[in-house]
């Protein structure tokens, strides 16, 4: 039987908004997520992405390059300050993790990302080896 994936390539227990509007973006890379171990929520825009944050807590986003506004507006957000928000992007353009980043992500993965450079990113900014996000009362 294959061996299950190392600790260091799991997500379990975190909480991830894929902010995406490609369906193959979407279904490729919520599958990817969902057998890291997280549990997901779907995002096809900005404003959709901006009610999902407002409804529950989530420990990262994972949003499209084109989201920059969405960017700006949640970290207006109450609490929203700190949320990890890791671009993708088809680009690698400095220019284009400048923008990013001046938007307020946190950083950036270039699509077609390999999957263990996603968990390795997600569980870099939610520290997911210390204690996970509390759970919504």
């Amino acid at each position: 039987a294959p061996l299950p994936p190392p600790p260091s390539r799991r997500l379990d227990g975190l909480r991830v908004l894929l902010a995406e509007d490609n369906p193959v973006n979407q279904e490729l890379t919520l599958e990817l997520l969902r057998q890291a171990g997280a549990s997901t929520a779907l995002a096809g825009d900005g404003l959709e992405a901006l009610a999902w944050l407002a409804r529950e807590p989530f420990d990262a986003v994972l949003m499209d390059v084109q989201m920059l506004e969405t960017t700006r507006r949640l970290r207006r957000l109450p609490g929203l300050e700190t949320l990890p928000v890791i671009a993708m992007t088809a680009h690698a353009m400095a220019s284009d993790r400048e923008a990013c980043l001046a938007a307020g992500m946190n950083d950036h993965l270039a699509k077609p990302f390999e999957p263990d450079a996603l968990i390795e990113r997600l569980r870099h900014w939610t520290r997911a080896d210390a204690a996970p996000a509390a759970a919504p009362a």
